[in-house]
């Protein structure tokens, strides 16, 4: 039986720098081509290139268990996916829209029907949130790759997002993927 996460590569780098960058062909089967947080003494490894946002726009916000996922389509080149398993915080302005309590927070009103049992505050935030940004298509305007490890993006006119660095050097706080 293989591991669970046969196909997929991962590393841990030698230096806290929050994320990694990513090249998944397929959906998620394999990968090929990953770009990680590295160190001097590894030439093959590189460090993550957040910067790639740069210009794309935001074309959906999803999840995946307790991970907030973003996708981002540049303007050439494969669709990007922000991974965000940790802390964060989407704001609007001074308004916070999504964070990472909200993965678990139940919905802020009962239920509609009996499939929406399950439905968190995040899941109800995120649907009007993608009704917005598909009709506006905002652009990323803003990437810091931070100091400690976190990051923070800026699109639109308004919009922020706000990644902690990690509490130690062995915790990946946000993940850039390169969909095929």
């Amino acid at each position: 039986m293989p591991p669970q996460n046969a196909g997929v590569a991962t590393a841990t780098p030698a230096v806290p720098t929050g994320g990694t960058v990513e090249t998944t062909a397929g959906a998620g089967t394999a990968t090929t081509g990953t770009e990680t947080g590295g160190t001097a003494a590894d030439p093959r490894r590189t460090e993550p290139h957040p910067d790639a946002l740069l210009g794309a726009r935001v074309s959906g916000i999803a999840r995946d268990g307790d991970a907030a996922l973003l996708t981002f389509a540049p303007d050439d080149g494969p669709a990007l996916r922000l991974a965000l398993p940790t802390a964060f915080r989407l704001a609007r302005g001074e308004r916070t829209l999504l964070a990472d309590e909200d993965l678990t927070a139940p919905r802020d009103h009962g239920p509609a029907g009996p499939f929406e049992d399950c439905a968190t505050r995040y899941d109800a935030r995120a649907l009007a949130l993608n009704a917005v940004l598909s009709a506006v298509r905002p652009a990323v305007r803003e990437v810091a790759a931070l100091p400690d490890g976190g990051l923070r993006l800026g699109w639109g006119t308004s919009f922020r997002l706000e990644v902690p660095g990690p509490p130690a050097s062995t915790v990946t706080t946000w993940r850039l993927t390169r969909l095929s």
